[in-house]
């Protein structure tokens, strides 16, 4: 929902006719690379985590999500992650 301002943003310029088209293709563009960058390896990985059978891996896993519970700089940096699913603005550039 959060990539959805931009685009409101991005088609309001160009039907008020202050940008041109190719913005939303650029904001096309930023979601694909998000997809591609953030999303799908994310997916992957919690698809990993859930269907993990090697014991070792599942208590490193079962580790990382309790220190970044109880690590306030750890969570914030998997927070941080999840502002990369926003993307850049189409309209700065």
């Amino acid at each position: 929902l959060l990539h959805a301002v931009p685009l409101g943003r991005a088609l309001a310029e160009v039907i008020a006719g202050r940008r041109h088209t190719s913005v939303l293709d650029a904001w096309a563009h930023e979601r694909r690379r998000v997809y591609h960058e953030v999303t799908r390896p994310t997916a992957q990985e919690n698809r990993r985590r859930i269907s993990e059978r090697d014991p070792e891996r599942r208590r490193a896993d079962i580790a990382r999500i309790r220190h970044i519970t109880e690590d306030a700089a750890a969570a914030r940096q998997a927070l941080l992650g999840v502002f990369q699913l926003v993307g850049r603005d189409p309209l700065s550039c």
